[in-house]
């Protein structure tokens, strides 16, 4: 497997740094590469010479501490470097460095907020969901962990194609973190009524197919063990709780609609509301 480019976003305000742990995690297994990005920014300058005398300090500052946590990072598998930047919106700058860069995954810790915090969410995570030009892995636990099991959920819905397309990148990123890790995969999907999921999942079975069960049509369209997918009738939230509990995954593989336009697809307010709810890392592509 190529090594990785892992973009890294270290949080100033934060003694634990989560994502790059779990950025130490991929490179070691799969040898790679951290890029840590941080931006620093204060409002109030009356302790300061001047703006440009605490743009300077406030940096250099920055830069001793992300130097303090990458540097012993290195080793024969991983190799570092930094980008430490003066700026308010930092998750815009975020997108952009990634972009630049051309990582394969964007990694940020998150944190569980309450709803007074909501407002400063949708600019910080949910805006790297919906704009990252890669895959955004979101992490909460600030120690080293393998991944043993990977949940991910697909779309099977009536109306747009693309949910297709969604589909294929959900799986073609779970299948690449189980290959790079040692990881299960499974695969969980909601249901409505009655779909036609050879339909929906454009899977063409022939006459000795057409009474497969919905997994094993599942199983065909994705080349996965029958008995790794779980399906049931719900919400794409509680339907994805309850695979979790049976599955006890490391990380949930979810697709976002930001680019395509699907409207009402899987995961995109899904994703939103399982932030706070689970404990498990999230790795979310569009």
């Amino acid at each position: 497997m190529n090594r990785l480019t892992l973009f890294v976003i270290i949080d100033p305000t934060m003694e634990e740094q989560p994502a790059l742990i779990r950025a130490a995690d991929l490179a070691n297994i799969a040898g790679g590469h951290i890029h840590a990005f941080c931006a620093v920014y204060e409002d109030d300058l009356s302790s300061y010479a001047s703006r440009r005398d605490a743009k300077y300090k406030v940096r250099h500052r920055a830069i001793d501490r992300v130097d303090n946590l990458i540097n012993p990072l290195v080793n024969d598998q991983v190799t570092v470097d930094k980008e430490v930047m003066w700026n308010e919106h930092w998750y815009q700058s975020a997108v952009h460095a990634c972009a630049r860069l051309g990582a394969d995954v964007m990694i940020k810790s998150t944190y569980a907020h309450g709803k007074s915090f909501a407002g400063l969410r949708k600019r910080s995570d949910y805006y790297l969901l919906r704009h990252s030009s890669c895959p955004v892995l979101l992490t909460k636990i600030a120690k080293s962990c393998g991944y043993q099991s990977v949940l991910a959920a697909i779309a099977i819905e009536d109306g747009d194609h693309r949910h297709n397309e969604l589909n294929n990148l959900v799986i073609s990123q779970a299948r690449r973190i189980c290959r790079t890790t040692g990881a299960e995969l499974h695969v969980v999907a909601a249901l409505e009524g009655r779909p036609d999921i050879a339909g929906l999942l454009n899977i063409i079975v022939d006459e000795e197919e057409e009474e497969l069960q919905s997994e094993q049509l599942i199983s065909v369209r994705f080349g996965i063990d029958s008995e790794k997918i779980h399906l049931d009738y719900g919400s794409p939230e509680h339907v994805i709780m309850g695979a979790i509990k049976k599955t006890s995954p490391q990380l949930l593989v979810l697709g976002t609609v930001a680019r395509t336009g699907i409207s009402g697809a899987v995961l995109g307010n899904t994703c939103e509301k399982l932030l706070d709810r689970l404990s498990n890392d999230i790795l979310v592509v569009n």
